[in-house]
């Protein structure tokens, strides 16, 4: 296995460029499976939710973004 992956490691080196190395040398992890989800897994922190299209951004703070007072049209003092 150690061999396997020091090839493995070698191979992604030297076709980086061409981008096959996983065609050339796969894992042999792959497809197999992986442990069962238990119940606590489910109750995993929700994903936030990406703003759906067309939704209103939040507002800035004031004092942000191009609304804010140029330094020439402050008092001076």
């Amino acid at each position: 296995m150690h061999a396997y992956d020091q090839t493995r490691r070698a191979v992604s080196y030297l076709r980086w460029n061409e981008g096959d190395a996983e065609t050339i040398a796969p894992s042999l992890y792959k497809g197999r499976g992986g442990r069962a989800a238990s119940s606590s897994d489910t109750a995993a922190e929700p994903e936030e939710a990406a703003p759906a299209a067309g939704a209103t951004p939040a507002a800035a703070p004031p004092g942000a973004g191009p609304q804010a007072t140029p330094a020439a049209a402050l008092p001076s003092g």
